[in-house]
């Protein structure tokens, strides 16, 4: 019987093990798939049965955990570690709750208990996070020597798994041993393809080191593993903010649901909300994060760069030793309020913070390549390149920093051309042709705006005008890619040259205006004039610099404002760091340079002035309202969209539904267009339609009237098929010039890239004996299309003409650097503006140029003979 009862009891022993084993499998399958609070439920009502279940504790703290329940995560670990003081993994768990809250110094002491005590994986772990525990302080030193001691272990380990090698890869990043750890993280996924802290960890190495798109996807497979994964989900989030992809928020919300308490999503949540503007909303989510951990350096700089941007200097100053007190080494803190200082474009702050941040911090060399951009952007190359190249010794994976020294490279050979203020730079063959028409703009743009606004800006003012785009993208951006024009450091202007884009595409004088508006608004208000004003302002004068530079109203900007897709003032400055829609940063340039124009129009340009004088002094958008068109933003809303009504709601019911469909026949379309016109005589499309076919069939009259209509019921469209051209063929065929003169006038003032419209221009009115008018349109012409040697020669044959001496010089230098077809003549009709300027000497060079290319050339040879015998 006996032996019978031993039996029994074995059989019910193996019995209970197994279905622990099998309850304990179960909730592991719980937890590694994301259902927590099962997995939190599961795991209470196995401790219920079996209260001193190691393993079953450290799966219930880590769902508690996961779930952000810290409070009860600690809690039952410290009563888990009542009667099993010395368990390493129980230390391990609460050492995490402690990280998790900001006790830095209880965590490191936590994880220290654990390791004297562990084994393997639990030992390994122990060392790491008691290295993270010392970094979060500071303590940097003490922190490399745990980690050496971890890798070593590597060394020492002859059997690994995947938690163990994704550990060691952990340490070899911390120690800077980029290669080995992703090479460690690759082993820790083939040896678990569930396990998905290595996916994680090695998508977030990815993302330090710039590889967005690689990382992007580790993050996506590890949410396969688990949706509901927080740390996946944030760093999905930070993947997609640093490749600029506009859906980051969405991943941070889902992380927010699971884990309301996870401070990197909150601290990545406010970064978003502060980057949209949306500081209350940034203040209060920072507070949260502070609430769960007191100590979060990433939420005392976010919350140091609010105070930062509101002038708050007092509360910057005493969050700043808040921050220093937490860590003394926190170049992280700086270089956060870096980073919020650029945005707000104020670059000598940019400086002043990435300086500090190298200074705590020597190999944060984000920190450090940021800090040589902003040098670069204002002025001090020298000093910029030295920091680039520490940076990427240290780091070379950073892509900001290898573009930016490959830049430096490429304009090495640039040409400087000094002209009163400014220092324009241009590369070798754009500098005849391009410096002296860029030195001539913006010495218009100087005196004509100084005096408007009444400001002298600081000098010397930069022109870099860079002949490959990406050039110009990585000086503006640090990255190519970029789709800007132009952008200005308040001292510094970067922007496309005429050769970065394809003839027709780019008005690069209206970019360079646009821009030294910017010098003008960022200076005057030492810069703190947001960026829809600073933008609708450049907008505002670049359109009065011209006529026809600057967008004008477009048949998809009526629509998008019919549409009500115009924001309010209170959301326009982040409808242009955070847009809505590919669109949105186009439109809202446009709506910001309406808003300058209601100002103007109501309240009169002193209005602007005191705008940014109020911005000068620290006032906000809604402060800057009510002092100075006393609006609330409101009133403001309603008072600019009836201003928008009333200058096109013909407009708007101009383009009805917008284009329409018609019968490929003719005749048919035809009566179906008159049709429309009977009821709709102002439809725009209709009419344009309509008289276009009139002109296919030769019906001169009838296509005249109606494409007339037309251009006067919606006189914006200058596109493909627009009516100006096809009335000013028609009036050319007809003998018209004056009509046809007038036609292109209208083309070019609504569309100011059209090369071959002012050429023809140009033309036209020097058949109609227009010299003045020709030249000034063959002038303006240069702005898009500086490289037409024809129009360079047609200038400056007319200059000599009429004794403009200097300026035919300058057309026919231009001519010769442009290695025209006939250089012979390029040379002769050099040597002649020359001589009629009394520079026979190098009249005389130039005369003999053009006899070595055409020893025959007989009016070389009679202007030599007439030189040497003057001379």
């Amino acid at each position: 019987m006996k032996y019978l009862a031993s039996i029994i009891s074995i059989l019910i022993l193996s019995f209970t093990v197994a279905a622990q084993d099998a309850a304990l499998e179960r909730g592991q399958v719980l937890l590694t798939h994301g259902a927590y609070q099962e997995a939190i439920a599961h795991f209470n009502a196995m401790l219920e049965k079996q209260s001193e279940s190691v393993e079953t504790q450290v799966l219930l703290l880590r769902a508690l955990v996961e779930t952000g329940e810290y409070a009860a995560a600690e809690k039952r670990a410290r009563e888990f570690l009542i009667k099993q003081p010395n368990e390493a993994r129980l230390q391990n768990a609460l050492g995490e709750v402690l990280l998790e809250t900001g006790r830095y110094a209880e965590a490191a002491a936590a994880f220290a208990h654990a390791a004297k005590t562990a084994k393997g994986t639990p030992l390994y772990r122990a060392l790491l996070n008691q290295a993270r525990a010392r970094l979060a302080q500071g303590n940097e030193d003490d922190a490399r020597i745990i980690l050496v001691e971890l890798a070593q272990k590597y060394q020492a380990d002859e059997e690994v798994n995947a938690e163990a090698l994704t550990i060691f890869a952990k340490a070899f990043a911390c120690l800077e041993k980029y290669q080995d750890a992703n090479d460690l993280y690759i082993d820790a996924r083939d040896e678990d393809e569930q396990f998905i802290e290595a996916f994680i960890a090695q998508g977030e190495l990815l993302n330090e080191k710039y590889n967005y798109a690689e990382a992007q996807s580790l993050f996506e497979d590890a949410l396969k593993i688990n949706a509901n994964s927080p740390a996946a989900l944030i760093g999905l989030a930070e993947s997609k903010r640093l490749s600029f992809s506009p859906d980051a928020g969405g991943a941070i919300e889902l992380a927010l649901r699971v884990n309301p308490n996870a401070v990197r999503a909150l601290t990545l949540k406010a970064w978003f909300q502060l980057e949209e503007e949306r500081t209350d909303a940034a203040m209060t989510t920072i507070e949260r994060a502070l609430a769960v951990n007191p100590n979060a350096l990433e939420a005392h700089a976010l919350r140091a760069a609010i105070f930062y941007a509101s002038d708050r200097n007092a509360e910057l100053e005493a969050e700043t030793k808040r921050a220093l007190a937490i860590n003394a080494k926190a170049g992280i803190f700086f270089d956060t309020l870096a980073h919020f200082a650029v945005i707000k474009r104020r670059y000598a702050d940019g400086v002043r913070f990435g300086r500090r941040a190298v200074e705590l911090s020597p190999k944060l060399w984000r920190a450090r390549t940021d800090l040589g951009i902003q040098l670069l952007r204002i002025g001090k190359t020298a000093e910029g390149r030295a920091e680039l190249e520490k940076a990427f010794a240290g780091d070379p994976f950073n892509l900001w920093a290898k573009n930016t020294l490959d830049l430096l490279d490429s304009i090495k050979d640039y040409v400087d051309t000094t002209r009163g203020a400014f220092l324009i730079k241009t590369s070798p063959k754009e500098a005849e042709v391009v410096a002296p028409y860029a030195a001539e703009l913006i010495e218009e743009a100087y005196k004509k705006l100084t005096a408007k606004y009444k400001f002298t800006p600081t000098a010397p003012i930069a022109v870099e005008l860079f002949e490959n785009h990406e050039d110009f993208a990585v000086k503006a951006l640090g990255l190519p890619g970029l789709g800007a024009l132009g952008v200005c450091f308040g001292q510094t202007i970067a922007m496309d040259s005429p050769s970065a884009r394809a003839a027709g595409q780019f008005n690069w004088g209206g970019t360079l205006w646009h821009e030294f508006t910017h010098v003008i608004t960022l200076q005057m208000t030492d810069y703190k004039i947001p960026r829809w004003f600073s933008e609708g302002l450049s907008v505002f004068e670049e359109r009065r610099a011209r006529p026809g530079w600057g967008d004008d109203w477009s048949v998809e900007v009526v629509k998008a404002y019919s549409d009500g897709r115009f924001v309010k003032i209170a959301n326009l400055d982040a409808a242009f760091t955070r847009p809505k829609t590919p669109d949105g940063v186009p439109l809202a340039y446009f709506q910001a340079s309406q808003v300058c124009e209601f100002v103007e129009e109501k309240y009169g340009f002193d209005t602007i002035l005191k705008m940014l004088a109020l911005y000068k002094e620290g006032a906000k958008d809604l402060e800057v309202l009510q002092q100075a068109l006393h609006l609330t933003p409101e009133q403001f809303d309603q008072s600019f969209n009836e201003f928008l009504q009333a200058k096109i709601k013909d407009k708007i019911a101009a383009l009805g539904t917008g284009p329409m469909r018609v019968n490929d026949d003719a005749k048919q379309a035809e009566i179906i267009l008159e049709a429309v016109l009977k009821t709709r005589p102002n439809d725009y499309f209709a009419l344009l339609k309509l008289g276009t076919i009139y002109k296919q069939e030769g019906d001169k009259e009838k296509a005249i009237a109606l494409l007339k209509r037309a251009a006067e019921v919606f006189p914006y469209y200058a596109r493909e098929g627009n009516p100006y051209v096809q009335l000013a063929d028609l009036y050319e065929a007809q003998g018209q010039k004056a009509e046809a003169q007038a036609a292109l006038e209208a083309l070019i003032k609504h569309n100011e890239t059209d090369a071959s419209a002012y050429k023809r221009l140009a033309k036209l009115k020097m058949e109609l004996q227009d010299r003045a008018g020709a030249l000034a349109t063959i002038y303006t012409s240069f702005y898009v299309t500086p490289f037409d040697a024809d129009l360079h020669k047609l200038a400056g044959d007319a200059y000599l003409e009429q004794g403009s001496v200097a300026e035919a010089v300058r057309e026919f230098r231009v001519v010769v650097s442009l290695q025209p077809a006939n250089p012979a003549d390029a040379h002769y009709d050099l040597a002649r503006a020359l001589a009629a300027s009394g520079n026979k000497v190098e009249a005389k060079r130039e005369v003999l140029r053009a006899l070595e290319i055409a020893p025959s050339f007989e009016k070389a040879q009679e202007l030599l003979l007439k030189l040497r015998g003057e001379g």
